[in-house]
């Protein structure tokens, strides 16, 4: 029995002696989430969890979470009551929103932080409003309490506006110095229950993460549903005739991998299955008994769709091999990440990725880089274009080296997603401009207070990721916040772009453009390639071509010799011959000399779309 005499625990009251909650954090980017889990890591088991958060080093050097963690806390509340937390602390950035949705599906509790010296942002809405739709219960914890410039109470009146009909508790806290978070413990542990019994009685666990370890193989982050899995049951992922057996399972806590015998219902945990070979369809998927029929999932879940395709090639051919292993690896560790075999006549093999958005597609090739030392280079980012073709197919493109040609196509439609932009009242001017020239319109706007404004407008999704975030934060001087959904498909006006190169047509540098803005688009990556390609001996064309038709021209000077150095005399025929001898070399060199385009100059475009 639990001692339930003292007055300074009869929040244990309604508790039994063993509970087990699992929470996840989450908010708009820089909210404090890292900061608060290691305070709460701290407040719970008296220890540092300064290498267990954040411990990538893009993660480091970015300062942002890149991928959603999982720690369990065993705390004694009195002499025979323990809560077992199972703490998840996930990314803030819109561009690894499914890592946040599937924490927030294998949790029991939310709590969603706000920055008390910003305010309510678009991806707090968007977190609560699919928090309410899974029906989890909520927590708003206003953070950073003790900086100077913190309005707690207008955070707090705006956030209230969001209430409805679903009840949620508010916290004030200050993560770095401890304020409120006794209070915060308090209404956590009020808050702990177990999971209600399922109504499918077979064993299920679902599969939300899941990763390469060098010595376990491919390791499962899962959630019992139902049921119990046990050391040495045989299973299968997805009712698959393939059977494995469990060598390995626990819990992992802040010293590291727990082994446990058993994980019951209502528990995250990890497993093991000796698995060495690499697959992409784990990510929510089901664990069942092989013994078992897999009748029906207890989570619905929706795997995330990509939006933004790149080529990616190894700087070096030889690295291909290297290459596919790495992508295999950050692919299992990142479901978000779509991967498919391509090759290109002037870069060899590589793969087709698509992604959530621009930083995505940044913070995997840095990943590449740091962690499994590879150089790469990638084709112009674009998204996926629905082409109905005069013979009545319909194809879907997601690249410019795949455009069937202008004379085929009928009719062409680009996705559009719904953005929510909160931002100050005083910089509503700007942002209206900035949606009008990014082919935006207006939907709606209402005001959160005296000061904020939540605009929603309709944008084409190309225009969302060529830099449309970078130049919000650029005209409401960093104070807009954004986040997006998509909606429906559009007819639309394209043409391929292709840049040239000494005459030669580089197709990792193709895209394809809005029709009206091809020429402006055209001039802007000439004069940047312009500036990152180095002096050759000859003369550099670089062009920007709409089928045979130049639309934009730079030109990359020759360096030049001075052949008239050692000349000290003689005749004006001698000089004239020296300089004639010069020219026809350098035009020698220009129709048979081959351009090598640095990898800086991939990147520059890159920035620039």
């Amino acid at each position: 029995m639990c001692n339930k005499s003292t007055d300074s625990n009869n929040l244990s009251n309604s508790l039994n002696c063993k509970k087990s909650l699992s929470v996840a954090l989450v908010a708009h980017v820089d909210h404090g989430k890292t900061t608060l889990a290691r305070s709460l890591i701290s407040q719970l088991t008296q220890e540092k969890a300064v290498t267990l958060l954040d411990n990538m080093s893009v993660e480091q050097m970015r300062g942002i979470t890149i991928k959603s963690k999982l720690l369990t806390l065993f705390t004694k509340i009195e002499n025979d009551f323990e809560l077992v937390v199972n703490l998840v602390d996930t990314p803030g950035h819109v561009d690894f929103y499914a890592e946040t949705q599937r924490s927030m599906l294998v949790t029991d509790l939310i709590l969603i932080l706000v920055d008390s010296t910003k305010g309510l942002q678009a991806q707090s809405i968007a977190n609560f409003n699919l928090a309410t739709e899974l029906k989890r219960d909520i927590i708003f914890v206003i953070t950073k309490i003790d900086v100077s410039s913190s309005d707690a109470k207008k955070t707090i009146e705006q956030i209230k506006v969001l209430r409805g009909e679903n009840p949620f508790s508010i916290v004030e806290v200050s993560a770095k110095t401890g304020v409120g978070m006794p209070n915060l413990l308090k209404v956590l542990f009020s808050k702990s229950r177990k999971i209600s019994k399922q109504i499918v009685n077979k064993f299920q666990a679902f599969i939300f993460d899941a990763f390469y370890d060098e010595y376990l193989g491919v390791v499962f982050l899962v959630r019992i549903m139902a049921g119990k899995l046990k050391l040495h049951d045989v299973v299968r992922i997805n009712n698959s005739i393939k059977q494995i057996k469990v060598d390995n399972l626990g819990k992992i806590t802040t010293s590291g991998f727990k082994k446990l015998t058993n994980l019951s219902e209502g528990e995250l945990g990890y497993v093991c299955c000796s698995l060495k070979k690499i697959e992409f369809d784990y990510l929510g998927g089901f664990l069942t008994k092989a013994n078992e029929t897999f009748e029906q999932a207890i989570l619905s879940y929706k795997p995330a769709k990509p939006i933004l395709f790149s080529n990616i090639y190894p700087l070096v051919k030889d690295d291909y091999g290297k290459l596919k292993k790495a992508i295999e690896k950050l692919g299992l560790n990142d479901c978000s990440v779509s991967i498919e075999p391509e090759s290109s006549k002037t870069m060899g093999f590589g793969f087709k990725c698509g992604f959530m958005g621009s930083l995505h597609l940044e913070v995997f090739l840095q990943r590449l880089e740091d962690e499994h030392k590879l150089d790469c280079i990638t084709s112009v980012p674009s998204v996926e274009y629905e082409v109905k073709l005069k013979t009545g197919e319909t194809i879907f493109v997601k690249s410019a080296n795949a455009w069937p040609g202008q004379n085929l196509i009928e009719k062409v439609s680009e996705q559009f997603v719904k953005v929510t932009i909160i931002t100050d009242a005083k910089f509503l001017g700007n942002v209206m401009t900035l949606l009008t020239e990014n082919r935006g319109e207006f939907l709606n706007l209402e005001y959160i207070d005296q000061q904020n404004v939540n605009i929603t407008a309709s944008l084409p999704l190309i225009e969302l990721i060529s830099g449309f975030a970078e130049s919000l934060k650029s005209v409401s001087s960093g104070y807009a916040s954004l986040s997006y959904e998509l909606t429906t498909m559009r007819e639309t006006q394209l043409e391929k772009l292709d840049i040239l190169i000494g005459g030669e047509v580089v197709e990792s540098l193709s895209s394809l453009v809005y029709a009206p803005h091809a020429v402006q688009k055209g001039r802007k990556i000439v004069s940047t390639l312009k500036e990152s390609i180095p002096r050759q001996l000859f003369e550099v064309a670089i062009q920007a071509a709409i089928g045979k038709k130049v639309i934009a021209r730079e030109t990359v000077k020759a360096l030049r010799k001075d052949v008239l150095a050692k000349c000290y005399g003689g005749d004006i025929t001698r000089k004239k011959k020296l300089l004639e001898k010069q020219k026809r070399g350098k035009e020698r060199m220009q129709q048979f000399g081959k351009v090598k385009v640095p990898k800086e100059a991939f990147i520059a475009v890159l920035k620039i779309q």
